[in-house]
């Protein structure tokens, strides 16, 4: 069984234990503080992709080549700061959007960016 990390609770909402997801048993804010910073896992059996889709952590290890095929690094981490994704090849990074990504092949597990000049 694969689980992959979906989110995670970042801290309690209001006095009675909230949380931003619903989860039974904590009823106080001192039962929610416990959780503070803890990962949340689904198992990956249960995620409903549609055909297009992917998840970020699947592109860890894809090869970074530029339009002429040259190799320019491996993914190292996809992170999402609020803006949305950066990839980390570990030297240098880029955000995955289409400015930048021009391709990404799953099948040959590289991700093809545009050149820089």
């Amino acid at each position: 069984m694969q689980y992959v990390q979906v989110g995670k609770i970042i801290k309690p909402k209001g006095l009675q234990g909230e949380l931003k997801c619903h989860f039974f048993g904590i009823d106080t804010i001192d039962k929610a503080e416990m959780f503070r910073g803890v990962p949340l896992y689904v198992n990956r059996a249960d995620l409903k992709l549609g055909a297009d889709e992917i998840l970020a952590t699947d592109l860890v290890g894809f090869v970074v080549v530029d339009e002429s095929g040259k190799k320019l690094g491996v993914i190292k981490s996809v992170d999402d700061y609020g803006g949305g994704d950066v990839i980390d090849c570990g030297t240098f990074s880029f955000p995955y959007e289409d400015d930048f990504v021009i391709e990404t092949n799953m099948t040959e597990r590289k991700l093809v960016c545009k050149s820089i000049s």
